[in-house]
């Protein structure tokens, strides 16, 4: 997954595919390189919750691809994702619909059209 702010861009490498999230997340420190961590008077604040409690997340729009699909304006949410299971980012079930993606849990395969 590849997230791109202000024409800077970044591969995220260990990527969780959570179709119960509904959001996609991405673990800070790998948006240092692109200054996304910069207050932004369209930034706005999200309540996560899930099994691990509930969270308060900043929320960017930003351009997001995935294999050769491109998804411009796209919003993540920005956190530690200290779980203690080494992913970088979730994505989440509006990414997975953005992109139109299509799982297959017997050949654990996630098919993007091109």
């Amino acid at each position: 997954m590849m997230v791109t702010y202000r024409g800077q861009s970044v591969t995220i490498p260990h990527v969780l595919i959570d179709t119960g999230s509904g959001g996609t997340v991405v673990e800070t420190d790998w948006l240092l390189s692109v200054g996304i961590l910069e207050a932004d008077p369209l930034d706005r604040w999200v309540q996560i919750v899930g099994i691990g409690g509930a969270e308060s997340l900043r929320e960017k729009q930003v351009t997001v691809t995935v294999g050769a699909m491109t998804i411009p304006d796209f919003p993540i949410q920005i956190g530690a994702l200290d779980y203690g299971y080494g992913i970088n980012a979730i994505i989440g079930f509006n990414l997975l619909t953005a992109l139109d993606a299509v799982g297959d849990c017997r050949c654990l395969r996630l098919t993007i059209p091109d």
